[in-house]
């Protein structure tokens, strides 16, 4: 999937099934491989809030966290992948999780982004 996220053209139907062309649209501006062209690369959050796919959204209401939530999965445990597709289970684990310089270089990223910082998220879902 490593390789298919850096090289390969992302597809947008399977079995028949398409996207709007809104949603088309966002999705192929967010994952340009180049992360300049990527949409809010230029005008930031707002080039993103103002794309017509997001036209329905009150970004006010959902920073206050007042419009309810589409989708609940249940989930029976912490480590239940009942909600998650056959398809990504039997998926190997590819190259990103079993490069340590890829790895290593997500770490130091994330670990130089919060420096001085000492949130740790919940580890209940």
């Amino acid at each position: 999937m490593y390789e298919s996220i850096k090289f390969k053209e992302i597809r947008l139907e399977k079995n028949g099934v398409t996207v709007t062309t809104a949603a088309q649209n966002v999705l192929t501006q967010m994952l340009k491989k180049d992360p300049s062209e990527r949409l809010g690369a230029k005008g930031g959050i707002e080039a993103v809030q103002n794309h017509q796919f997001f036209k329905s959204v009150d970004f006010v209401k959902l920073e206050r966290k007042e419009i309810p939530v589409p989708f609940i999965p249940k989930v029976k445990s912490d480590d239940d992948v009942s909600n998650i597709d056959n398809e990504f289970l039997k998926t190997p684990l590819g190259q990103s999780l079993q490069n340590g310089d890829i790895i290593a270089g997500v770490t130091a990223a994330v670990d130089n982004n919060f420096v001085g910082f000492s949130y740790a998220p919940p580890t209940n879902f």
